[in-house]
Protein backbone atom coordinates (compact mmCIF):
# COMPACT_ATOMS: atom_id res chain seq x y z
CA UNK A 1 0.00 0.00 0.00
CA UNK A 2 2.74 2.58 1.14
CA UNK A 3 4.92 1.38 -2.68
CA UNK A 4 2.02 2.38 -4.56
CA UNK A 5 0.92 5.94 -2.53
CA UNK A 6 5.09 6.60 -3.16
CA UNK A 7 4.89 5.81 -6.94
CA UNK A 8 1.29 8.24 -7.50
CA UNK A 9 3.21 11.03 -5.47
CA UNK A 10 6.33 10.14 -7.87
CA UNK A 11 4.25 10.47 -10.74
CA UNK A 12 2.48 13.65 -9.72
CA UNK A 13 5.59 14.69 -8.81
CA UNK A 14 7.39 14.42 -12.65
CA UNK A 15 6.02 15.99 -15.81
CA UNK A 16 3.93 13.44 -18.05
CA UNK A 17 6.20 14.75 -20.93
CA UNK A 18 9.13 13.40 -19.25
CA UNK A 19 8.33 9.54 -19.86
CA UNK A 20 7.66 11.38 -24.04
CA UNK A 21 10.47 10.14 -25.92
CA UNK A 22 11.95 12.73 -28.13
CA UNK A 23 12.69 12.42 -31.86
CA UNK A 24 16.65 12.38 -32.70
CA UNK A 25 18.43 13.98 -35.68
CA UNK A 26 18.68 10.59 -37.17
CA UNK A 27 15.53 9.50 -36.59
CA UNK A 28 13.96 12.48 -38.25
CA UNK A 29 15.99 12.13 -41.52
CA UNK A 30 15.08 8.15 -41.63
CA UNK A 31 11.62 8.98 -41.71
CA UNK A 32 11.57 11.80 -44.18
CA UNK A 33 13.79 9.69 -46.58
CA UNK A 34 10.74 7.25 -46.51
CA UNK A 35 8.24 9.82 -48.02
CA UNK A 36 7.72 8.59 -51.74
CA UNK A 37 5.36 11.87 -52.54
CA UNK A 38 3.59 14.90 -50.10
CA UNK A 39 1.04 17.44 -50.54
CA UNK A 40 0.72 20.39 -48.40
CA UNK A 41 -0.88 23.77 -48.10
CA UNK A 42 1.94 26.63 -48.04
CA UNK A 43 1.59 29.81 -47.38
CA UNK A 44 5.10 32.13 -47.70
CA UNK A 45 5.72 35.27 -47.02
CA UNK A 46 9.08 37.19 -48.54
CA UNK A 47 10.93 40.41 -47.01
CA UNK A 48 12.59 42.66 -49.18
CA UNK A 49 14.81 44.95 -47.02
CA UNK A 50 15.78 47.05 -49.64
CA UNK A 51 12.35 48.10 -50.68
CA UNK A 52 10.54 47.02 -47.63
CA UNK A 53 8.12 45.49 -49.10
CA UNK A 54 6.81 42.53 -47.16
CA UNK A 55 4.93 39.95 -50.02
CA UNK A 56 2.33 37.04 -49.13
CA UNK A 57 1.20 34.18 -51.39
CA UNK A 58 0.03 30.83 -51.00
CA UNK A 59 -0.48 27.56 -52.83
CA UNK A 60 -0.01 23.88 -52.87
CA UNK A 61 3.34 22.39 -52.89
CA UNK A 62 3.98 18.75 -54.20
CA UNK A 63 7.06 16.44 -53.37
CA UNK A 64 7.64 13.41 -55.61
CA UNK A 65 10.85 11.46 -54.16
CA UNK A 66 14.04 11.84 -54.59
CA UNK A 67 13.75 15.31 -57.22
CA UNK A 68 10.87 16.98 -58.08
CA UNK A 69 9.51 20.00 -55.55
CA UNK A 70 6.79 22.23 -56.92
CA UNK A 71 5.02 25.26 -55.62
CA UNK A 72 2.04 25.76 -57.19
CA UNK A 73 0.38 29.35 -56.12
CA UNK A 74 -2.73 30.52 -56.03
CA UNK A 75 -3.09 33.61 -54.65
CA UNK A 76 -2.45 36.85 -55.09
CA UNK A 77 -1.98 35.05 -58.59
CA UNK A 78 -1.75 31.97 -60.61
CA UNK A 79 1.68 30.23 -61.36
CA UNK A 80 3.85 27.34 -60.89
CA UNK A 81 7.47 26.59 -60.00
CA UNK A 82 9.55 23.40 -60.43
CA UNK A 83 12.49 22.36 -59.40
CA UNK A 84 14.96 19.48 -59.78
CA UNK A 85 18.83 19.29 -59.25
CA UNK A 86 19.83 20.88 -62.30
CA UNK A 87 16.94 23.21 -63.22
CA UNK A 88 14.41 25.95 -61.86
CA UNK A 89 11.31 26.52 -63.99
CA UNK A 90 9.11 29.38 -63.51
CA UNK A 91 5.86 29.15 -65.24
CA UNK A 92 3.87 32.62 -65.17
CA UNK A 93 0.95 34.31 -66.87
CA UNK A 94 3.34 36.76 -68.30
CA UNK A 95 6.51 34.79 -67.42
CA UNK A 96 8.58 31.46 -68.63
CA UNK A 97 11.50 30.85 -67.75
CA UNK A 98 14.43 27.98 -67.03
CA UNK A 99 17.28 28.76 -64.91
CA UNK A 100 20.07 26.51 -64.52
CA UNK A 101 21.06 25.42 -61.00
CA UNK A 102 24.58 25.75 -61.10
CA UNK A 103 24.36 29.89 -62.91
CA UNK A 104 22.13 31.16 -60.47
CA UNK A 105 23.10 29.06 -57.01
CA UNK A 106 21.86 31.90 -54.94
CA UNK A 107 18.14 31.49 -56.49
CA UNK A 108 18.19 27.54 -55.82
CA UNK A 109 19.52 27.81 -52.07
CA UNK A 110 15.91 26.89 -51.05
CA UNK A 111 15.08 24.02 -53.61
CA UNK A 112 18.54 22.19 -53.44
CA UNK A 113 18.52 22.32 -49.58
CA UNK A 114 14.61 21.60 -49.45
CA UNK A 115 15.55 18.42 -51.70
CA UNK A 116 18.20 17.52 -49.56
CA UNK A 117 16.03 17.60 -46.61
CA UNK A 118 12.80 15.99 -47.82
CA UNK A 119 15.51 13.05 -49.13
CA UNK A 120 16.35 12.78 -45.85
CA UNK A 121 20.22 13.04 -46.97
CA UNK A 122 21.84 14.01 -43.59
CA UNK A 123 25.50 13.67 -45.20
CA UNK A 124 24.66 16.03 -48.07
CA UNK A 125 23.68 18.96 -45.49
CA UNK A 126 26.62 18.29 -43.46
CA UNK A 127 28.60 19.11 -46.30
CA UNK A 128 27.21 22.51 -46.81
CA UNK A 129 26.30 22.96 -42.80
CA UNK A 130 26.33 23.46 -39.58
CA UNK A 131 23.60 21.27 -38.25
CA UNK A 132 22.21 22.31 -34.93
CA UNK A 133 19.13 20.31 -33.62
CA UNK A 134 17.08 21.05 -30.49
CA UNK A 135 13.90 19.29 -29.35
CA UNK A 136 10.84 20.08 -27.09
CA UNK A 137 8.73 17.94 -24.61
CA UNK A 138 5.92 18.01 -27.25
CA UNK A 139 7.99 15.77 -30.31
CA UNK A 140 8.54 19.47 -31.73
CA UNK A 141 11.75 20.27 -33.17
CA UNK A 142 14.29 23.18 -34.45
CA UNK A 143 17.05 21.74 -36.93
CA UNK A 144 18.99 25.67 -37.60
CA UNK A 145 21.65 25.38 -41.07
CA UNK A 146 24.52 27.67 -41.39
CA UNK A 147 26.35 27.25 -43.92
CA UNK A 148 30.32 26.44 -44.15
CA UNK A 149 31.05 27.13 -47.46
CA UNK A 150 30.52 29.06 -50.73
CA UNK A 151 26.98 29.62 -49.53
CA UNK A 152 28.08 31.67 -46.90
CA UNK A 153 28.01 34.90 -49.41
CA UNK A 154 24.56 34.66 -50.14
CA UNK A 155 23.01 32.80 -47.13
CA UNK A 156 23.00 33.45 -43.40
CA UNK A 157 21.06 31.02 -41.98
CA UNK A 158 17.84 28.21 -42.41
CA UNK A 159 16.09 27.62 -39.27
CA UNK A 160 13.36 24.46 -40.57
CA UNK A 161 10.57 24.31 -37.36
CA UNK A 162 8.84 20.74 -37.29
CA UNK A 163 6.82 17.78 -34.78
CA UNK A 164 7.50 14.11 -35.21
CA UNK A 165 8.73 13.71 -39.01
CA UNK A 166 6.38 16.78 -40.00
CA UNK A 167 8.31 20.54 -41.29
CA UNK A 168 6.18 22.84 -40.13
CA UNK A 169 8.04 25.88 -41.68
CA UNK A 170 11.25 27.14 -43.33
CA UNK A 171 12.68 30.05 -42.82
CA UNK A 172 16.12 31.51 -45.64
CA UNK A 173 17.62 34.20 -44.06
CA UNK A 174 19.95 36.07 -46.88
CA UNK A 175 23.02 38.31 -45.99
CA UNK A 176 21.21 40.95 -48.00
CA UNK A 177 18.65 41.16 -45.13
CA UNK A 178 15.90 39.58 -47.56
CA UNK A 179 14.11 36.56 -45.68
CA UNK A 180 11.90 34.07 -47.25
CA UNK A 181 9.48 32.09 -44.64
CA UNK A 182 7.39 29.06 -45.70
CA UNK A 183 4.58 27.71 -43.56
CA UNK A 184 3.23 24.33 -44.47
CA UNK A 185 -0.04 23.01 -43.69
CA UNK A 186 -2.33 19.59 -44.19
CA UNK A 187 -5.43 22.16 -44.20
CA UNK A 188 -6.18 24.90 -46.40
CA UNK A 189 -4.51 28.30 -44.91
CA UNK A 190 -7.55 29.80 -43.44
CA UNK A 191 -8.26 33.29 -45.51
CA UNK A 192 -8.51 36.91 -43.24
Amino acid sequence: MIFKQWIIILGLMLPINSFAQTIKLTELFHALSLIKTEQKYFTERQLDPFLDILQTRSGVMHYQSPNLLEQHYQTPIKGRITFTPTQIKIDFPDRTLELSVERFPEISLFSQTFLTLLKGDLSALRKDFTLTFHTKDDLTWQLDLIPTHQLKKHLQSINITGAQSEIQSILLTQRSGEWRKITLQSNPPSTP
